[in-house]
């Protein structure tokens, strides 16, 4: 099942204009209500949980979070709480007086965690291209500073210095994440790829990309809801405007407390005036709106008056300004008055979808629906899958969690303390966690094989002594230091990270950081083994074909010296029993062989509609002779709900049978449900076991009798592999990370939907998924399979970005952030299996053979990956391809394009006699002009990036990035076009002018140069070059969110020839191509003199004033820094320019008595007869404009040739 839904999006800017009744006027930058409750005091309160009051100086307190700062691997080490922080202090070796300090194993993990986040707090804020425009910042004291490094004259001194380094980890945590926030982008998918690729490509010290992989599944890169209290600020004096975006996307609220006297006061900062300062009637509509809520409360309050709680009428944080103005309230766009009491988010609905927990399912309900799983498994399970459960379930309740067995740990909801979550412990927290619950706490789901921390349980019930169960652990008091209140007292040390001898092999420091964190063991767990049926056995079970009946052979459909091709040819390669010789029939059955043969030929035979599958011999099961009877399983055809079918097959117990099911099977595929006949299986879990023991894609239904709910956009994902730079190659470290996260989602609720995806993924999928793990039936029934009449058919949903993950998708940057990434993987993509030569339904002897000489390769240390496309390539369906001949009574007219159409001539024997004897092709006609004469423009694109000093709004963008920067807008204007013909996208969107020029030749140097190169344009009133000006970055997305200007200078008559050629390895797969761009010298000149006479119309009016705040990109800068000097506009010319996309020539019309051209003047190929061509190819020279009238010409003119030709 693919993945459909749209790109989710980070929090959207937002205005939310509150009135609170002491402090007036309150406007928040999300979505939020007015809390509750404020930090009492903003100097000494630790507590995180409550939004506190902020100055400019101090912003990054309100993005501590406000609990489990250690979630994560890496941050797993600091979470040494009570007991377990006292018993990781050691004495320091041959020291005298003893000294104390923290294990090494711990402060070594300590150690580089810090290093890290110091240096992405300071690079990211100091390399940030508006930190000009930051407000000056305080420092609290950082974690080594509290003297974790250090050795302490007794253990208690040594345990007090460890924990408030420990605590500031928090404050440290919270510091990095709002530095993160100030380079988030839109999409969730995306938000931390610019910053991720700064800190990868840093030139001194860079971070690992597999290191920040793992950071990104911390607490520091977490931007979930309520995970931060946030803060309240003074909008008179700030300046942090222009980013409080930023910190909505990261999920960081910011109340604005404009008071009661908001029209009295004018702020230093106009950009807060004009966007966050809401019109009088919307403060009215919000004073009014709190007044109803006052109501409200008070009547509740009557009623449950025993009950304390806090009240709205508490007064918020107070800014005194001495700042006055005039009454000046700018009306800006639309604010949201929601009633303050109003939460947008049910948090029941907030799940991990690796946890198996249901939207709304608290955790009774969760136990009682794995108990009555557990249950059923019994009752249905095997002998032989008991005792393994049974033994699985033995080993862990006396040995405990293993290294493979999830640990789960229920949490109770911040803000809805009534609901309990489960969450996925990362395997280094939970030797930290598993000692704090007593056995009582701790359920073992042995059928999923997962384990429970459950706080909410007693720790001993009732009748209990706790006595027996535990052993008393020396506690020591905290020691009093004047140092622990740390988080006010303004050091002004910046955040770098200290230079000591830690430092001084950072990068690797981090690499063994990523190798202790993940300690992927990359053994199968799963009892699944593979074992493949003979080849007959496989066509008569999957094919309802007998090879070995004498009435199998079909004479007519070849001739008997072919019987050899079945160990050669295509037979073997398309049943993909080419690498299991030991399956197939030897020489000494020649008849079953070629009855084999014969099938094959058959099967293409039908393809080629040659003949039908109609009247075949009784060998073969769907003859009109044979009937299958349908006894034990009732087969329902429904109306399907996947993408690539109209309909699917249920299949579940016949009326009569004694087997019942809660649920069923579905199967997309109609031969399957043959084959699931033949095979004579006769219940549910028959078909399933049979059906995964063959690798083939099904699904297992219940039948529900209403659709399941739609996805929360709340809901918390797996991620993904991320994006990585155009130039990365991968390291062991990255492919460990990429097996730990995969593992993580195979043992989640996901695994068994993986596994009955078939496939690439359901193959990866056995190594980890028992057959048992399907056999339970769906979990949560999220998707919709079928469906028939008011009967919905559901199993569980499993998404392309999940699918990716096991397929080890990356997204990797093309070259200067033009086009969109492109995908690699460490295997194939589900979807691109689909299309590659091991595609059958069933998975087969040479996708085991691709699979494990892949497997072996990457556990030998061959870290390649590959792009879709190339797997696809790589790994054609028949990959020798199959020769076409096309015969015609009167002639064939070629029309292929410039580098389709000499291809085929060239593997027709047309061509260069030298080439075409390199490939092994026949020479029908020598001609070495086919494929050569190979001509283009030459385009180099300048750009700039308008108004960098504001921050980037999509929607009030007035260029094209108003539509590329926002994907919604783009899916909106298109579908307006698609479906009314109307919109910005009637015209190509981006420019509607090109200007021509020809070259200057009043300086005699001028002209004597162009005399030297001798002048190609076809007239003197011809054009040498245009440009064309564009509203908007004009070959892909933009490098930067910001609006474009690029204006593309063009060289239109080049003079480079470049050429397409056979592989000679490979000449009917891709063609070589070779532009030979900027070969001529020539074209390189003619563009230098465009180059200069581009940035010569920008310096005229408007352009100047349409440039007064833009940025050059691209590496303009240092060139127009230097006035245009010619080495280094030379040298951007030749990295910089490019195609322009308008190829012609490689088949060039000539005069008949030519020495060179392809096709003569009525477009016939030149020493052959019946054959002409008729496209761009035929052209001799590129035009001075666009070819596409020129291709039109071609093509009417052709027309009336054949017309006169045949009358």
């Amino acid at each position: 099942m693919s993945d459909s839904s749209p790109r989710r999006k980070l929090p959207e800017w937002c205005r939310k204009a509150l009135w609170h009744s002491t402090s007036g006027l309150v406007v928040c930058s999300s979505n939020r209500s007015l809390p509750l409750e404020a930090a009492d005091n903003e100097t000494e309160d630790l507590d995180f949980t409550k939004p506190r009051k902020v100055s400019d100086d101090n912003i990054y307190l309100a993005f501590v979070p406000i609990q489990h700062y250690g979630r994560g691997e890496l941050f797993s080490a600091i979470q040494l709480l009570g007991p377990h922080l006292f018993s990781a202090i050691e004495q320091i070796p041959f020291t005298d007086p003893p000294r104390y300090g923290l294990k090494s194993e711990y402060m070594d993990a300590w150690i580089d965690l810090e290093n890290a986040l110091l240096t992405i707090c300071y690079e990211l804020l100091d390399k940030h291209t508006q930190s000009h425009q930051f407000p000056k910042l305080s420092y609290p004291m950082w974690p080594y500073q509290y003297g974790y490094r250090e050795g302490h004259d007794s253990r208690d001194l040594a345990v007090t210095a460890c924990r408030n380094s420990r605590n500031t980890f928090q404050v440290l945590a919270g510091y990095a994440t709002f530095a993160f926030s100030l380079w988030l982008g839109e999409y969730e998918d995306t938000c931390f790829d610019d910053a991720f690729a700064y800190l990868a490509g840093m030139d001194t010290q860079p971070l690992p990309h597999s290191y920040l992989a793992l950071l990104r599944h911390t607490v520091v890169c977490s931007l979930v809801p309520y995970l931060r209290a946030g803060c309240f600020l003074d909008p008179y004096t700030t300046k942090w405007a222009p980013f409080l975006k930023y910190f909505t996307r990261a999920n960081t609220p910011v109340w604005l407390l404009w008071g009661h006297d908001y029209n009295k006061t004018k702020p230093i900062d106009p950009y807060m005036q004009m966007y966050y300062l809401p019109p009088s009637h919307i403060v009215d509509l919000a004073r009014s709106e709190a007044s109803a809520v006052a109501e409200e409360t008070k009547r509740r309050a009557a009623a449950f008056a025993s009950i304390p709680a806090p009240t709205r009428d508490a007064p918020l944080p107070h800014f005194a300004t001495s700042f006055s103005g005039d009454e000046d309230g700018l009306q800006g766009p639309q604010y949201s008055t929601v009633p303050a009491s109003v939460n947008p988010i049910d948090r029941t609905l907030i799940v991990d979808r690796r946890s198996r927990q249901l939207w709304g399912e608290n955790w009774s309900a969760f136990f009682r629906r794995m108990e009555d799983a557990l249950e059923t498994r019994r009752r249905e399970e095997t002998p032989e899958e008991r005792g393994r459960r049974e033994g699985i379930e033995k080993q862990a309740l006396q040995n405990g969690h293993t290294a493979k067995t999830p640990v789960f740990l229920w949490e109770q909801d911040e803000v809805d303390t009534t609901f309990w979550r489960r969450t996925l412990l990362p395997k280094a927290e939970i030797e930290i966690n598993w000692g704090d619950y007593s056995k009582f706490q701790r359920k073992f789901w042995s059928h999923i094989r997962e384990w429970d921390l459950c706080p909410q349980l007693p720790r001993f019930p009732e009748g209990v002594n706790p006595r027996d169960f535990e052993t008393p652990i020396e506690e020591i008091d905290d020691v009093e230091d004047e140092r622990y209140s740390f988080l006010y007292s303004k050091p002004t040390v910046p955040p770098k990270k200290p230079q000591d001898k830690h430092t001084e092999d950072f990068t690797s420091r981090l690499l063994t950081s990523v190798r202790t964190a993940i300690a992927y063991d990359d053994t199968s767990d799963s009892a699944f083994s593979l074992s493949f049926h003979s080849l007959t056995t496989h066509l008569r079970i999957r094919h309802g074909f007998d090879a070995e009946s004498e009435k199998s052979w079909t004479p007519a459909l070849h001739d008997s010296k072919n019987a050899t091709y079945i160990e050669r040819g295509s037979p073997l390669r398309r049943l993909q029993y080419e690498s299991y010789p030991n399956l197939v029939p030897g020489q000494n059955q020649k008849e079953v062989r070629l009855s084999i043969l014969d099938f094959y030929d058959t099967a293409v035979a039908v393809k080629e509609k040659k003949t039908s599958y109609t009247d075949l011999p009784d060998s073969w099961d769907i003859a009109r002779s044979l009937k299958i009877k349908f006894f034990s399983v009732q087969l329902q055809r429904v109306r399907c709900h996947l993408p690539d079918f109209k309909e699917i097959f249920i299949l579940r117990p016949a009326g009569r049978s004694k087997a019942t099911s809660s649920w069923f099977v579905a199967i997309p595929e109609a031969t399957v449900v043959l084959l699931v006949y033949r095979s004579g299986w006769a219940t549910m879990r028959e078909i399933a076991r049979g059906l995964l023991g063959l690798g083939i894609r099904f699904y297992t239904v219940l039948e529900a009798k209403k659709k399941p709910e739609e996805e929360r956009s709340w809901e918390m994902i797996p991620l993904g592999l991320g994006s990585r730079p155009n130039d990365f190659h991968p390291s062991q470290e990255d492919y460990l990370s990429y097996l730990a996260a995969r593992d993580q989602v195979l043992r989640s609720r996901y695994g068994r939907a993986i596994r009955l995806a078939g496939g690439i993924a359901g193959r990866i999928a056995t190594e980890v998924v028992p057959d048992v793990e399907v056999l339970d039936g769906p979990i949560v029934g999220d998707a919709l399979i079928g469906s028939h009449g008011d009967s919905f058919f559901v199993d569980d949903a499993v998404g392309e970005d999940v699918l990716d993950i096991v397929s080890g998708v990356y997204y990797v940057q093309k070259a200067q952030g033009s086009g969109r990434p492109s995908q690699q993987s460490w295997w194939p993509k589900q979807n691109s299996w689909q299309k590659m030569g091991f595609s059958e339904v069933q998975w087969q002897p040479d996708a085991e053979a691709f699979y494990q000489k892949r497997q072996t390769a990457l556990r030998n240390g061959e870290y390649t990956l590959r792009k879709a496309t190339d797997w696809r390539e790589k790994f054609k369906y028949d990959r020798k391809f199959t020769v076409a001949t096309f015969k015609a009574s009167r002639e064939i007219i070629l029309s292929s394009g410039v580098v389709g159409t000499p291809h085929i001539l060239l593997n027709s024997g047309i061509g260069p006699a030298s080439e075409l004897s390199a490939a092994s092709i026949p020479i029908i006609h020598e001609n070495p002009s086919v494929g050569k004469n190979f001509s283009d423009h030459l385009n180099l694109l300048n750009a700039f990036a308008l108004d960098v000093s504001e921050p980037f709004v999509p929607s009030e963008s007035r260029t094209f990035e108003r539509y590329t920067l926002d994907p919604a807008q783009m899916a909106d204007v298109t579908n307006e076009w698609r479906t009314q013909k109307t919109g910005p996208l009637t015209s190509n969107g981006l420019s509607n002018q090109i200007g021509f020029s020809r070259i200057d030749t009043s300086d005699p140097a001028t002209q004597q140069q162009l005399d030297a190169f001798g002048d190609p344009t076809p007239g003197p009133h011809s054009a040498h070059y245009g440009f064309t000006p564009i509203n908007g970055f004009a070959f892909g997305r933009a490098p930067t969110n910001n609006s474009y200007l690029s204006v593309v200078a063009t060289v239109l008559q080049t003079k480079s020839r470049g050429s397409v050629s056979l592989n000679p390895s490979n000449p009917r797969g891709q063609p070589l191509v070779n532009p030979n761009l900027r070969s001529d010298p020539y074209d390189v000149w003619a563009m230098k003199v465009a180059f200069k006479d581009t940035f010569a119309f920008l310096a005229t009016t408007p352009w100047v004033e349409y440039l007064t705040d833009s940025q050059a990109a691209l590496g303009l800068a240092p060139i127009i820094d230097s006035g245009l000097d010619d080495a280094l506009v030379e040298e951007y010319i030749n990295t910089h320019t490019s195609s322009g996309i308008h190829a012609v020539g490689t088949a060039a019309m000539t005069a008949a008595n030519a020495s060179w051209g392809v096709v003569n003047g009525d477009l016939t190929v030149k020493g052959v007869n019946g054959l002409r061509v008729a496209d761009a190819s035929v052209l001799p020279y590129v035009t001075s404009t666009n070819p596409m009238v020129a291709v039109y010409v071609v093509a009417e003119r052709a027309a009336d040739l054949v017309k006169s030709s045949y009358n």
